[in-house]
């Protein structure tokens, strides 16, 4: 018995998040790229010159420029969108901006309790730039700094062993 209900509950999952999936892209537009699907493996967007790459959910065209959709298992909540969430949005953002060189206005994140419109610009391109650089600087550090107080996190962290800031009791 609960050998069915566990599979009735993946069923329901499953059909939930297809149709879901289906009705994510309800702006008017032409979908150009999608890493949606389960059969076939989508590209990354690589720019080689910004060393920067990777895989929006979708990308639709409209007359004028393209919009980046980035869909979310989980919800915005009171506090909306999460800046990880944002960030990796904008990052999409300048991709499609400079491989393909469309005019980038804004993009979409579709959480489950709704959607939201990030603005896109020259500040925003800033702030991506900025923070790969950050990135690329701490991948060659001896040491960086933890940057978060959550001890859930760090106890899923491959790191925490070795990094003598783990919160958690690893």
């Amino acid at each position: 018995m609960i050998v069915i209900l566990v599979v009735l509950a993946a069923v329901a999952a499953a059909v939930w998040f297809l149709l879901r999936e289906k009705a994510a892209v309800l702006p008017p537009g032409q979908v150009v790229y999608s890493d949606t699907s389960r059969c076939a493996i989508s590209e990354p967007i690589t720019s080689h010159r910004l060393r920067l790459t990777g895989k929006p959910d979708y990308v639709y065209a409209l007359p004028d420029q393209a919009v980046p959709v980035e869909l979310k298992r989980h919800r915005a909540g009171r506090f909306g969108p999460r800046d990880r969430d944002v960030l990796q949005l904008l990052t999409y953002c300048v991709l499609v901006e400079d491989v393909w060189g469309a005019t980038v206005t804004h993009g979409l994140i579709e959480y489950r309790d709704g959607r939201v419109t990030i603005p896109y610009g020259p500040g925003e391109r800033r702030q991506v730039l900025d923070l790969a650089e950050e990135v690329r600087r701490d991948r060659v550090a001896a040491d960086v700094a933890r940057d978060h107080r959550d001890a859930w996190k760090c106890g899923r962290c491959g790191y925490s062993g070795a990094c003598g800031q783990a919160l958690s009791g690893r």
